[in-house]
């Protein structure tokens, strides 16, 4: 049961493991971009820059981008966001290879949380992998003492934010007046299934604790 439990841990966690990665990546290169200008403000729908004008010879003539976002709020997103999943990941991982209940829902917990800030893009991959290593840190033994308790009250938060998003997705179906597309249908099912794993009763329920 172990094994299947680590391949279920890194195949859950490897789809987001790659989106962050390559999400990190971009944003450290973006530091060394010379024809990057950050800290824009915005103003009459337009970008305004003290930056100097682009000369004839400029090299970042046909490419200068800009950004409102500032390095210091780059550095902040890279360490809550990008190292926060990361080090959910790694937790999720190394609690299952070691049969940690204690640091696989953390890392549950943790990568639960990460969905907050992703929640207009991919959000579900996180959930998703919250669930499944919750469902991984069951595989072995019944979840007992503060893991337990840990992962269900993730159970009801997941639950209530899985009826959230009914409620949006049927907003959005009134709304539009036209069915709600598959993918907002995602990320409600994908916090339904943390509940699930959270609150299935355990094989030896009715034994002694």
């Amino acid at each position: 049961m172990r094994g299947a439990a680590i391949l279920l841990t890194v195949i859950s966690s490897l789809p987001l493991g790659i989106l962050t990665g390559r999400g990190i990546a971009i944003t450290v290169q973006q530091f060394f971009d010379p024809c990057l200008e950050w800290n824009l403000s915005t103003g009459s729908g337009s970008l305004h820059s003290s930056s100097p004008k682009i000369g004839v010879n400029d090299p970042c003539a046909s490419r200068r981008a800009g950004t409102s976002e500032t390095k210091a709020g780059a550095i902040i997103r890279l360490l809550l966001v990008g190292g926060g999943i990361i080090t959910a990941i790694l937790l999720g991982i190394w609690g299952t290879v070691r049969s940690r209940q204690g640091l696989t829902v953390t890392g549950a917990v943790m990568m639960f949380l990460e969905a907050i800030p992703l929640m207009f893009s991919f959000a579900a991959l996180p959930v998703f992998a919250s669930g499944s290593f919750l469902l991984s840190a069951r595989a072995t033994s019944p979840l007992r003492g503060a893991p337990r308790i840990a992962a269900r009250v993730l159970g009801v938060i997941a639950g209530v934010a899985g009826l959230n998003g009914i409620v949006g997705v049927l907003r959005y179906w009134a709304t539009a007046a036209e069915f709600a597309p598959l993918l907002l249908w995602l990320l409600p099912a994908c916090c339904f299934f943390v509940t699930a794993v959270a609150w299935w009763p355990s094989p030896d329920l009715t034994s002694p604790e």
